[in-house]
Order: C-alpha cells, then structure tokens, then sequence
C-alpha cells in the first residue's frame, strides 16, 4: 500500500514539476509575439521616409523657345537659367524643344502638350507669336503647371496666368529709333528689314519709325516685306531693298537673325564700308562683326538672354520656398555701340564672341 502510495506521489509530482516548466514557455511566446508586433509599426514608419527620399530629384523644367535653328539667342537663355541654378544650389532638368519654324504655332502647342503628359514641373515658353501665346497658356493653366512666358512683356500677365519673364518691345523699338535718328543726325535714308506680321515686330519697327518720325521728320526710311526672322529671306529682302535704294545708310534688322541676312547682302553687293548696319539682339556671332575692318555692324540693341534664365531661376526657388511669384519681370535693352559693350555684358558672353 505504501509503495503504491508513494508511486503515485512521484507520478503526482513529476506532473506538477511537467506543468510549472511548461508554463513559462508557453506564456512567453504571446510576449515575443508582442514585441515583435510594436517593431512592425516603427518598419512602417520608416517606409515613408524612404519613399520620400526616392521620390526627390531634380525639378523639371519644360523649355520651348520659338526656334533653335536660325540663332543661339534662346541657347543663351537656357545657359542663364542653369548658371542661376547651379549658382542657387537648385538641381533642375531643362527638356528643350522647339518648333521646326518661327511660325510653327500648332506645333509648338503640341510640344507644350506634351511636357505636361511628361509632368514636368514648370513650363517656359517663347512663343512663336504673341498671337499664338493663348492656347498654350490655356493648357498649362487646365494642368495646374505654373509657365513662365516670355521675352516680350505681356499685359496684364495675371490674367493670361502666366508668370511673365519679359523686355518692353515697344520701349526699346523707341530707343533704337531714337538713337538712329541721333547717330545718323537725321541724314538718312535708313532701311529696316521686317520680320513677321504680328506685335513682336510691330513693337520693334512701328515704335522706332515713329520715334526717327517724331524727331527727324525728313528723314526718309524704306520697310522691306516680311521675312519670317528668316536669315535667307533677310538676305534677299535686304538685297531688293539696297538695289532699289542705295544710299542707304543704316540698315537696322528687329532681330539678330535678318542682321546675319543683311551683312551678307551687304557683301554681295559690294557696299561693304558704304552701308551700316545696327542689331537688335546683339548675340556673340553679331558681337564679332564689330571687330571686323571695316566693321560690318556698329552697334544695336543689347538684350541679355542670360538674364531671362537667370530670372525663371529666381522665380522657381521663390516658389520651392512658399514665396510668392510675381508676375511681371522686366529684363530691360539698351542700345549699344560696338566698344560699349564691355559696359553692358559679362565677361564669359563676350569670350564667346572670340
């Protein structure tokens, strides 16, 4: 009886001995599995910041001037805006396109069209025209896109919803007619080779016939028919012109593009020295001309394309910082003779005259 007794209080306590060593394992499981649920939160969590971190890059930029072909004015554009950038720590990609001509205004919608499907996060844009500046402004605006426009300066740019990055056509048209007049003393005949119907050659011509008009009004001046801002049409334009009118004096061209047309009539025709011409743009290629013997051209109106860069630069990291972006920016012209432009210009647009 004893031993079975004491069988069965071995048996009794190996049990009790079996379940207080299993206990603890079995409790601690739940708490393993707790800790393990608090660490999924905090992975959770970080998840976002990574994707964050991926999802930073460069600030986009959809740029469309009105041509790259017949001069490296918008060129230098682009080169002033990524100075500016690099100078402001700002990191941007510039997805240039332009039209395939000045006149290209449909075109040059679609290329709008197509940095918005892209999402780029700014537009800017030349556009061929002021006329076929509308639509385009309309589909950036329907696309929430903030679009820098430019270089004429615009009306009322706050309602067109476009951030205007600008110089004043008809102002400078004025300066340029008013410096001819001064120049020439009011000897002419002056010739101007026209660009394309529309406001950005209606500034530049009308607003400088009237200022010659306004202060020399015997001063005779001849128009030639429109040229498209074609190089090869300014050089035929200018060649009719100077036949049928050669004494001539000044030939001054709204555009650096006619100025290049013009100085070859000019050698073609033999009047090289007899017949001067003024720019408008002053591009390095032009620049050059003035270092000729005799020089070709003697001076014009200084635009800063660089500047325009420049400014949409200021603009963009205005709004990255919450700041509020104005919506007219002159970038102003001066008329220039050819050993002023030391005063006007730096001196790495120069260099690249040499």
């Amino acid at each position: 009886m004893y031993k079975k007794l004491l069988a069965l209080f071995v048996v009794a306590s190996l049990l009790i001995i079996g379940v207080v060593s299993c206990a603890p394992a079995e409790e601690a499981a739940p708490a393993e599995e707790a800790m393990e649920e608090e660490a999924a939160p905090a992975e959770e969590e970080e998840a976002p910041a990574e994707e964050e971190a991926m999802d930073e890059g460069p600030v986009v930029i959809g740029y469309s001037p009105p041509t790259l072909e017949m001069t490296d004015f918008y060129v230098w554009g682009q080169e002033g805006l990524e100075r500016k950038a690099t100078e402001l720590g700002l990191e941007i990609d510039v997805i240039t396109k332009a039209p395939s001509t000045h006149a290209a205004a449909e075109e040059q919608l679609r290329i709008v069209e197509d940095f918005i499907t892209q999402g780029v996060d700014y537009i800017w844009v030349v556009p061929v025209s002021v006329e076929a500046g509308d639509p385009i402004f309309e589909a950036a605006n329907e696309a929430g896109i903030p679009i820098f426009v430019g270089h004429a300066l615009y009306e009322d740019p706050e309602a067109l919803n476009i951030i205007n990055v600008g110089t004043d056509f008809e102002k400078t048209g004025t300066d340029v007619g008013n410096w001819i007049s001064d120049y020439l003393a009011c000897e002419g005949p002056v010739g101007i080779i026209r660009g394309a119907a529309g406001e950005y050659d209606g500034w530049r011509v009308e607003s400088a016939i009237a200022a010659m008009a306004a202060k020399c009004p015997d001063m005779e001046v001849f128009a030639s028919d429109y040229t498209d801002w074609l190089t090869e049409n300014g050089l035929n334009q200018a060649k009719t012109l100077l036949t049928a009118n050669p004494d001539i004096k000044l030939v001054y061209n709204p555009s650096s593009t006619l100025t290049l047309g013009t100085v070859q009539a000019i050698d073609e025709l033999g009047m090289v020295g007899e017949v001067e011409v003024l720019d408008y743009d002053l591009i390095p290629t032009v620049q050059k001309m003035c270092k000729e013997d005799p020089p070709k051209v003697v001076g014009g109106l200084a635009m800063l394309p660089y500047e325009y860069g420049a400014v949409v630069a200021d603009l963009i990291q205005k709004d990255l910082n919450g700041e509020e972006m104005t919506y007219t920016n002159e970038v102003p012209g001066v008329v220039v003779e050819c050993d002023e432009f030391v005063t006007v210009f730096p001196d790495w647009y120069l260099a690249a005259a040499e």
